[in-house]
């Protein structure tokens, strides 16, 4: 348990830290306007991210309880449906940010230049 804890937790330190040393090198920049920049990205990405991170928690209660009822026939059934979901949401959710990306510049910032270059990513 400690070993898929630590494993868990050490993805979750690496995610995090990367959006703040992608931020903190934005403000080494000559343009601090880039701040915005990154700060409108990570905003659009949390917003889209927190609908796969409750997907994720939500499989893995469902096959922990199948694990825990020792039914593997059910845990695997669950596997299988939360990769199609997680398909799907992906899909879903690349589509929306390629073809919305107009909108969602918008979302956070009204700084042109901010919303020029999120539209750019």
């Amino acid at each position: 348990y400690f070993g898929l804890s630590f494993a868990s937790g050490l993805i979750i330190f690496l995610d995090a830290g990367s959006v703040y040393g992608i931020s903190l090198v934005a403000a080494l920049l000559p343009d601090t306007r880039y701040v915005a920049v990154v700060g409108n990205i990570s905003a659009i990405v949390i917003v889209f991210f927190s609908v796969a991170a409750g997907l994720t928690t939500a499989s893995t209660s469902l096959i922990g309880r199948f694990i825990g009822k020792r039914d593997t026939v059910g845990a695997l059934l669950a596997v299988r449906v939360a990769y199609v979901l997680a398909l799907i949401v992906g899909l879903l959710d690349s589509a929306l940010l390629i073809l919305c990306r107009h909108s969602l510049s918008r979302l956070f910032s009204n700084d042109l230049f901010v919303i020029s270059k999120v539209q750019q990513v």
